[in-house]
């Protein structure tokens, strides 16, 4: 692993790439992350809504596919998009409302996607493929305007919906799932970083066995520091805490 140290803001954060989730009080904390040589810490505030584009190539137009990375959280964002490229007057403006709600054990993040302004400035057939990065697993649902829509299967290390989008109209995609406690986060994350880690397997199996007896935060961190591991996976565990 490479190190870096950083200044963490008060409040929750989400790594862009990894999705690792981290909390600093008030007047922010220190932190030193680790990372792989290939990868690097990119801090998204909670309810981060970042627009990408998915065309192939590496071209400034409006993207025909816009993929939207999502974080889990309350936050708005509004996406400004005009036709100067194409020599053509006029903007349009997409705004994106994310919240989240939890409620009965279930955990709702709820994505209103509206446009207003000139439309001729998007490409032809555009598509939206909204990306729930911090969301493994549970269910989808897209609604135009109250009606459902279909989406299209996609394969990945996360919720993802992809859908024709109409900028005339309203859509609400959202992602529902069982609340996790904090301790199934942890374990979760450790398991994504474990199979990553260059350890030998036996020394891998007898480490989560014991991981996943953990109660608490408190727990979680006794048995990383006693395992086998070797002192920079160690870090690399235990540096959200």
């Amino acid at each position: 692993y490479a190190r870096v140290g950083a200044w963490i803001p008060e409040g929750t954060w989400f790594d862009f790439f990894t999705g690792d989730e981290y909390t600093a009080p008030a007047g922010g904390k220190k932190a030193t992350f680790l990372r792989t040589m290939d990868s690097i810490p990119v801090l998204i505030p909670a309810g981060g809504v970042i627009p990408l584009s998915g065309d192939e190539g590496n071209g400034s137009d409006n993207p025909r596919l816009l993929q939207v990375a999502v974080f889990a959280g309350n936050r708005s964002y509004s996406l400004y998009e005009d036709g100067r490229q194409n020599g053509t007057e006029g903007s349009l403006e997409t705004r994106f409302e994310n919240r989240c709600e939890t409620e009965g054990g279930i955990t709702r993040q709820i994505l209103t996607i509206h446009a207003a302004g000139d439309a001729a400035v998007l490409p032809h057939g555009r598509e939206m493929q909204v990306e729930f990065r911090t969301i493994p697993a549970g269910t989808m649902t897209v609604t135009e305007d109250g009606m459902p829509v279909a989406v299209d299967d996609a394969y990945r290390d996360c919720l993802i919906a992809r859908f024709p989008f109409d900028p005339a109209k309203t859509y609400v995609v959202t992602a529902e799932y069982p609340t996790p406690t904090e301790i199934e986060k942890l374990i979760a994350r450790a398991k994504v970083v474990l199979t990553s880690a260059e350890e030998k397997i036996p020394v891998k199996v007898a480490f989560f066995k014991a991981l996943k007896t953990a109660e608490n935060r408190s727990q979680y961190a006794q048995i990383i520091q006693e395992s086998a591991l070797k002192p920079a996976d160690k870090a690399r565990l235990t540096e959200i805490l």
